[in-house]
């Protein structure tokens, strides 16, 4: 009954977490489908990523057979393009800034 109850909660969260991730673009999807711009490729590749990962960790959950076992789920959540981008953008900046520190020493 407890192993029951936690896997219902885990795949619950996990189900909340894709549609938290998914809803942030659904207006790029909706646009996309009511005759505007396709979206860049990145985005399909991220919901599709976002949708595979609940769905491994609910299957992971449900194929649990004891409480103990559900410890060793482990979510590995796509970044999302934008936040990508961004990341990698300041990384870029660190890696110049390195350089030319080395440039100047």
């Amino acid at each position: 009954k407890d192993l029951d109850m936690l896997k219902r909660t885990m795949t619950e969260q996990a189900n909340r977490t894709a549609h938290s991730m998914l809803s942030g673009s659904d207006w790029i999807i909706v646009r996309w489908k009511e005759g505007g711009d396709a979206p860049d490729a990145s985005w399909l590749e991220y919901r599709t990523a976002v949708r595979a990962e609940a769905n491994r960790q609910c299957d992971h959950i449900n194929a649990a057979p004891n409480i103990d076992s559900l410890e060793t789920v482990k979510s590995n959540w796509p970044e999302d393009p934008a936040q990508k981008a961004e990341r990698e953008r300041r990384e870029a900046e660190v890696e110049a800034a390195r350089l030319e520190r080395e440039e100047n020493d």
